[in-house]
């Protein structure tokens, strides 16, 4: 694939890992990962954003640095 369509490629990774602190509710993990500026991925960082709230996942959000993500992605303490 030419570097323009990887910019556009986008892959989603679920990790079932579970919080292991005692005392505590297990809290899954996923991993988003974007093959491109993370900035420019509105429908990924909604991806994550859902997941985060609606689906009580811990987010880790990967992918190129460029443009700033939204504000809802930086604020959200599940990404």
């Amino acid at each position: 694939l030419s570097s323009a369509k990887l910019r556009f490629f986008y892959l989603i990774f679920f990790f079932g890992l579970n919080n292991m602190a005692p005392g505590t509710e297990a809290k899954k993990s996923i991993a988003v990962l974007v093959l491109g500026d993370l900035g420019r991925s509105p429908r990924m960082q909604n991806h994550a954003h859902s997941l985060a709230t609606l689906g009580n996942y811990h987010v880790d959000l990967i992918g190129y640095p460029g443009s700033r993500p939204h504000e809802r992605i930086l604020s959200n303490e599940n990404i």
